[in-house]
């Protein structure tokens, strides 16, 4: 995933580390969904909508 260099908003920074956190745990395949949505606080949506995003983007390759 993407990891941003450049300094936003600490709200926005927050979000970025918890979806980072989160598609790591979904990589290791250890976590379930429910798991890692209350562990990092993000929603359900926004997860897949990450994943789904990396998919795509290994396809364009």
């Amino acid at each position: 995933m993407y990891r941003p260099t450049v300094r936003y908003s600490d709200i926005y920074k927050t979000y970025v580390d918890e979806i980072f956190h989160a598609t790591r745990m979904y990589d290791s395949k250890e976590y379930s969904i429910k798991e890692i949505v209350s562990a990092t606080g993000i929603s359900q949506g926004s997860l897949y909508r990450e994943v789904n995003r990396r998919k795509l983007e290994e396809i364009k390759k």
